[in-house]
């Protein structure tokens, strides 16, 4: 017999709550929320998991989906161990009852096809399976709705939609009726039952404190409680155990015995080293021969980032206004600026003759580079906290994607964005107000900027590394925006600061990102004259990058073992 899932004595202990005082250091763990579990969940099977709230069910349900780190045990899902992260999200799909875990301003079609990106499915394909789980879910005629205009129920089918693109070996549904009608909840138990055990020949594991809906569907049934697994085996297996007729007096005996009691069945896995290896594991039913189930998808950085793009643009684009109203800004502080600088001459700051005596000019690079300044410092946190508190976060871990490659793609509208504000301050400047770019090394510029971007963005990521642990509190942005609006010569020069404040300014990328910026496009001056800022800045970024890195790298580890990955 081949099982979809093995476990052996898995166990979660929560660290308990982390403060600042405790960021370093290894925190008291709680009771057990999953205590010794030991299970084998053969492959086809629909496997239910009924107790009360707070039994571990949940818990449970995400380690094994390597959301959560176990604190100790093991367990093989798919024929792969839980450190083999990608292989196992490739091979199952989650379902839960978060109705939050879409993008509410585009359709249902628009949001399986940016789920089927993360999933590494071609582009040419991505069509034709979205038809195919929505025809499979009875939503193709409310395909191009907006997804906020789904009722409950078609959202729950959506989510059914949405984990069925990648074909899956194995299915978690936790608790996928909560909150549902009975008309609702009937046509999606025909819907697990016939159509993704029978005909698509998936493994099912589900979760519920509904005993009749465990009754109805599932081959077999573990009662857990206390983080335990007190009973397990089929309704049958526990009648003759326990001496009741339905399932609800089968729980209701478990749950007024003393102790858990040892369940009948094979519940006790060998363990981990005598399983068998995980190019082994092939599932034993399914309907489609293996020349038609495809392989995991492995696309390109770029396809992925494309697929953000594209989500990120047509939410956009159901908010004209807003969209109209950055612009409005970026011409408002033109404005502002041109008429401040008609009232200094040349004069007035001798240290501007460096850059060419014209405060305006000055200025506006200053604004426009602290565009980037500003999405470099704050976009990661920003997209990643988004994703916590709309519950899409979770839905994107799911996938086989990185959390890096969800952070780091998830800002890139932001970055597309801030080049065109860039491009309107500076058009605006060089073509109606006078200022003078006709002569600027575009070649020291770029390079320039490039250094900028990877400097601030190393600091962004940071930033994001403090929200993953903390949620909210990051000190990053808010003292380095701080610190450099006031010494990094974004709006007057360094040079007018005392002596001992330039000290603290030369240790900020912004300073050397604003110098070097405004000597190539105003005084075209070349690498030679630039080279101590263009030092500068790739040490930033050297020092920066690695350890923001191994930074990000230390808060999803902590953040996974304190379960709070997706918490806001």
């Amino acid at each position: 017999m081949r099982y979809a899932i093995q476990t052996h004595q898995l166990t979660k202990q929560y660290p308990q709550t982390q403060t600042w005082k405790n960021l370093f250091k290894r925190r008291a763990l709680e009771n057990p929320a999953v205590n010794q579990v030991s299970l084998a969940i053969p492959e086809g099977e629909i496997f239910g998991l009924v107790g009360p709230n707070g039994a571990g069910k949940t818990t449970l349900v995400k380690m094994l989906s390597t959301l959560v780190t176990p604190t100790s045990g093991s367990a093989v899902v798919n024929g792969y161990l839980l450190s083999q992260e990608r292989s196992i999200k490739a091979s199952l799909g989650l379902v839960t009852s978060d109705e939050r875990s879409f993008y509410w301003r585009l359709s249902g079609r628009e949001n399986l096809r940016f789920f089927a990106a993360l999933h590494g499915m071609p582009r040419a394909n991505i069509s034709q399976r979205v038809d195919e789980t929505l025809t499979l879910v009875e939503l193709t005629e409310k395909a191009r709705r907006p997804f906020r205009t789904y009722s409950t129920g078609m959202r729950q089918r959506l989510s059914i939609a949405r984990s069925l693109l990648h074909r899956p070996q194995l299915l978690f549904l936790d608790e996928p009726t909560k909150g549902l009608d009975p008309s609702v909840t009937r046509r999606l138990h025909e819907l697990i039952r016939n159509t993704l055990t029978q005909q698509e020949g998936i493994t099912v594991f589900l979760t519920t404190h509904r005993l009749d809906e465990a009754e109805t569907l599932c081959d077999r049934v573990a009662i857990m409680n206390k983080g335990q697994i007190a009973a397990c085996g089929t309704l049958e297996q526990l009648q003759a155990e326990f001496g009741e007729d339905s399932l609800r007096g089968i729980f209701s005996a478990v749950m007024e015995s003393p102790a858990p009691a040892p369940g009948p069945g094979p519940t006790i896995p060998p363990p981990p080293e005598q399983l068998p290896a995980p190019e082994a594991a092939t599932p034993s039913r399914q309907p489609l021969p293996p020349a038609e189930r495809p392989a995991p998808g492995t696309p390109s950085p770029l396809a992925k980032a494309m697929a953000f793009l594209r989500r990120d643009f047509k939410s956009q684009l159901t908010y004209r206004l807003s969209f109209f109203f950055q612009f409005f800004r970026v011409f408002f502080s033109i404005a502002v600026f041109y008429f401040i600088s008609q009232m200094l001459g040349p004069a007035a700051i001798p240290q501007l003759q460096a850059y060419g005596g014209d405060y305006f000019a000055f200025v506006l690079i200053g604004i426009a580079l602290a565009e980037y300044f500003g999405v470099g410092l704050s976009a990661f946190s920003r997209s990643l906290r988004k994703a916590q508190t709309t519950g899409t976060l979770e839905a994107m871990l799911s996938t086989p994607t990185r959390l890096s490659t969800v952070v780091i793609s998830s800002s890139l509208w932001s970055y597309f964005l801030t080049t065109f504000r860039v491009l309107v301050y500076l058009g605006v400047g060089g073509l109606f107000l006078g200022v003078d770019l006709s002569g600027s090394n575009l070649v020291a510029a770029v390079l320039i900027l490039l250094l900028t971007i990877i400097s601030f963005s190393s600091l962004g990521i940071l930033s994001a590394s403090f929200i993953i642990v903390l949620k909210q509190g990051d000190p990053i942005t808010w003292v380095v925006g701080a610190i450099s609006s006031l010494l990094g010569g974004i709006y007057y020069p360094v040079e007018i600061l005392p002596r001992w404040l330039q000290t603290f300014s030369a240790l900020l990328p912004v300073t050397y990102s604003l110098r070097g910026m405004r000597l190539a496009l105003l005084e075209d001056a070349g690498l030679g004259a630039l080279k101590l800022d263009l030092l500068a800045l790739l040490g930033f970024c050297v020092a920066l990058l690695p350890l923001s890195l191994a930074a990000f790298r230390y808060a999803v580890g902590k953040a996974k073992m304190d379960g709070s990955l997706t918490h806001y």
